[in-house]
C-alpha cells in the first residue's frame, strides 16, 4: 500500500516539475566569478529551481543573489543552497532543518500543488560520523510534511 502511494506521489511530481526546469549543481565555492556563471546559466536556461552545494560560506548567501529568486541557504557540513523562482512563491521551512545536518528546504507552488523541495550535501565521511543516517531521518520527516 505504501509504494503504491509513493508511486503515485512521484507520478504526480513528475507532471507537475514537467515545465519547471530544475538544476542542481555542486559548486565547491561560491566566488563573484561563480555568481555570475550562475546568474548567466540560470538565465539561459529558464531554471527555476537552482540547488547548489558545498558552497563553502561562513554567512548564509545574499538573498538578492540571483534576481527574481529566492535563495535560501545553511552553512553547515560544507553548505548548502537553493534559489527558486519567486513565481514558485518560495517559502523557507526552517521547521524541517537541523543543526549539523547539510540540508535546507521550501515549500513551493506548482499549479495550486504545494510541494516540498530541498538541497542536501553529504560529507564523504559521513557514514563514519552518522552524518548519513541523520540526513536519511531528515528527508523522511520532510517526507511526511505536506
Amino acid at each position: 500500500m505504501k509504494s503504491s502511494l509513493i508511486l503515485k506521489t512521484l507520478v504526480m511530481v513528475n507532471k507537475l516539475f514537467k515545465h519547471v526546469p530544475v538544476c542542481q549543481i555542486n559548486v565547491n565555492g561560491i566566488s563573484s566569478h561563480t555568481e555570475l556563471a550562475l546568474a548567466h546559466f540560470i538565465d539561459k536556461h529558464d531554471i527555476n529551481i537552482l540547488s547548489l552545494q558545498e558552497i563553502n560560506c561562513s554567512d548564509e548567501l545574499d538573498i538578492r543573489i540571483f534576481p527574481g529568486m529566492s535563495t535560501f541557504s545553511v552553512t553547515s557540513d560544507r553548505g548548502v543552497a537553493i534559489s527558486i523562482s519567486n513565481g514558485l512563491s518560495p517559502q523557507r521551512l526552517t521547521q524541517l532543518e537541523e543543526d549539523g545536518v547539510g540540508i535546507v528546504y521550501s515549500l513551493i507552488n506548482i499549479s495550486n500543488q504545494a510541494l516540498v523541495v530541498g538541497s542536501a550535501y553529504c560529507t564523504p565521511d559521513a557514514s563514519s560520523t552518522d552524518g548519513l543516517g541523520k540526513l536519511l531521518n531528515n528527508i523522511k520527516r520532510a517526507w511526511k510534511y505536506c
